[in-house]
């Protein structure tokens, strides 16, 4: 088979009618429609699978999308788009919890580190944050929470007993004695001794 570039296609769906006259009555079969990602949707599971890609793994925003469907010969509104990227997110989401949940329960060791992440709003934007987790045993998630407080912290990792590779973050403060040992980061502390060489060369690379 000869590989080509991806491309949006219209797919024509003709569907056959049988009648059936009856002394009585007259029967109309009509055949199915072939099944789709989610009732009336004209996108299968393939475009939305594209979409969130470009979206989250190329960070092409929706509106760049939408602009480069145009040039692929088919226009798709960026509302359209998010609407995909919503149907995704309900498909997909209890898969992620899942592999959260086993992150969590099956690893002895997790590394953790979080970044703000604004979110668009009516009149501005809201400041969330964005952890990811990396568990020894399997899998790597991300869980977005509105605060990084430690009552946030326990939730995400309610269930966790090992150790929790973390910064200094004063998030943290509140895990210890719930099975949880704290283990520094040692990029944290090498940072400032590297920092030193410039200063106190000799006594920093000691």
């Amino acid at each position: 088979t000869l590989a080509r570039r991806s491309a949006y296609v219209v797919l024509r769906i003709e569907r056959r009618r049988w009648v059936k006259k009856t002394p009585d009555a007259t029967r109309i079969a009509l055949a199915d429609l072939p099944q789709s990602a989610a009732p009336g949707m004209m996108a299968d599971a393939s475009v939305v699978a594209s979409v969130v890609m470009d979206k989250y793994g190329s960070l092409v925003p929706l509106h760049r999308q939408e602009q480069g469907s145009s040039w692929r010969g088919f226009h798709l509104p960026r509302s359209t788009l998010s609407d995909w990227c919503g149907y995704a997110y309900k498909a997909l989401s209890p898969i992620v919890d899942a592999m959260h949940a086993a992150l969590v329960r099956e690893s002895f060791v997790i590394a953790a580190a979080a970044t703000g992440a604004p979110v668009r709003c009516v009149r501005g934007t809201l400041n969330w944050h964005l952890f990811t987790f990396i568990g020894d045993a399997r899998h790597i998630t991300f869980r977005h929470v509105r605060h990084t407080d430690g009552a946030s912290l326990e939730t995400l990792l309610m269930g966790f007993s090992g150790r929790l590779l973390v910064d200094a973050s004063s998030s943290y403060d509140r895990l210890p004695g719930k099975g949880i040992q704290l283990v520094s980061c040692w990029s944290h502390a090498r940072r400032y001794f590297w920092k030193a060489t410039t200063t106190e060369s000799t006594l920093a690379h000691e």
